[in-house]
């Protein structure tokens, strides 16, 4: 799958996949199926069309970056993810023109969606079908990106994997950090996430990440860090543990199964060394049954 940016696409006739697509829970996801099976079907390219909401100053929390969205998607059988980052003044021009240039031909999309009507609005003028799903329900509720927003907050993992399909992943390039866990004997990967990403509540929390395909078990510091510094912003740090390989630069999604504590601030270095021992046996307890899901080993 191509990752598209910039305004050219070189696609001449499409199915594409539109509207509110933060998240991608099962919903979203089932209407990608569809995508990929009639593009199949009738012979024409298959594409996402998503806003790029990443650095956005109003609005909700993104829920799924633009490079969360390729990382999870990659592997499936799509032409394209087309990122448009647009103020939403200029967004209905924006969507026409890509309209034209993609040479739609179907429009898949939910019919509650706030842009139903915009595609609605140039259907007969453009020459394309638009084919409406209606939302999904799991256990009798509709799944919403609110609702899933809200979990996060909460810690209630079990619904946002049965409402995602999946855990809750936080993704980014590992960027060089402060070095500062390692005066605690804690590297971490620090996590360049996107600007507008919706973060749970600052603590540390059991994670799981996906390294050159061998899952491993992390401790994530999501938050500011008060024992360390007075830096009023907010780092995402995970310590991988029993692994000691070089990953700057790499892109790493860490999916979160557990919250361990909120953040404390300790007295002196000895505090936050031996709390930092009891987080990582927590991580591995509470982990422990969540990673055979990933390895497949029995316990």
């Amino acid at each position: 799958m191509d990752w598209i940016k910039e305004k050219y696409c070189p696609i001449e006739e499409s199915c594409i996949v539109a509207g509110n697509l933060d998240g991608l829970h099962l919903g979203q996801m089932a209407m990608i199926d569809k995508l990929e099976e009639i593009a199949g079907q009738r012979g024409l390219a298959s594409a996402l069309i998503s806003i790029d909401r990443d650095n956005a100053k109003n609005g909700p929390k993104c829920l799924t970056s633009e490079l969360e969205k390729f990382s999870l998607l990659e592997d499936r059988k799509i032409d394209a993810l087309i990122s448009l980052d647009v103020e939403e003044q200029h967004l209905e021009a924006a969507l026409v023109n890509k309209l034209k240039q993609l040479g739609v031909k179907i429009v898949i999309i939910e019919e509650d969606d706030d842009q139903l009507g915009l595609f609605e609005k140039y259907a007969d003028a453009l020459n394309y079908e638009i084919l409406r799903c209606e939302p999904l329900t799991v256990d009798g509720e509709v799944v919403r990106n609110e609702r899933i927003a809200d979990a996060v907050i909460t810690h209630d993992y079990e619904l946002i994997e049965k409402f995602l399909g999946r855990p809750y992943s936080i993704g980014g390039r590992v960027v060089l950090g402060k070095q500062k866990g390692r005066t605690v004997g804690m590297p971490t990967a620090n996590i360049d996430y996107a600007a507008n990403k919706l973060l749970p509540p600052d603590g540390v929390y059991g994670v799981i990440s996906m390294i050159d395909g061998v899952p491993f078990k992390g401790m994530a510091n999501i938050g500011r860090r008060p024992s360390v510094d007075d830096f009023d912003y907010i780092t995402v740090e995970n310590f991988i543990l029993d692994f000691s390989q070089n990953v700057y630069g790499k892109v790493l999604m860490m999916d979160l199964h557990a919250h361990i504590r909120d953040v404390v601030k300790f007295n002196n270095l000895e505090e936050v060394q031996e709390q930092v021992k009891k987080d990582i046996q927590s991580v591995r307890d509470k982990l422990e049954r969540k990673f055979v899901q990933y390895t497949g080993e029995k316990i």
